[in-house]
């Protein structure tokens, strides 16, 4: 975008009438989308959260009841 101090009265008129014209637009176009956007969010169902991590969940399938050790560094 060209300094809009540096451009002469009538110019400076015309590159803010296409800028408001277009940031207009923009906002027209975009509302239809924010609007479908939202309604699809609605029905996305909702999963809770786990509460146990992969390690523990996979040590309480094999039944020992305690996670598996990890070394550090492996």
């Amino acid at each position: 975008m060209p300094d809009m101090s540096a451009l002469p009265a009538p110019m400076r008129d015309i590159v803010e009438h296409a800028y408001g014209v277009a940031t207009a637009e923009l906002f027209l176009v975009a509302t239809p989308f924010a609007a479908l956007a939202l309604v699809a969010v609605l029905f996305i169902k909702e999963k809770p959260l786990k509460t146990t991590s992969g390690m523990e969940r996979l040590s309480e399938e094999a039944g020992n009841g305690t996670p598996p050790r990890v070394e550090a560094g492996a």
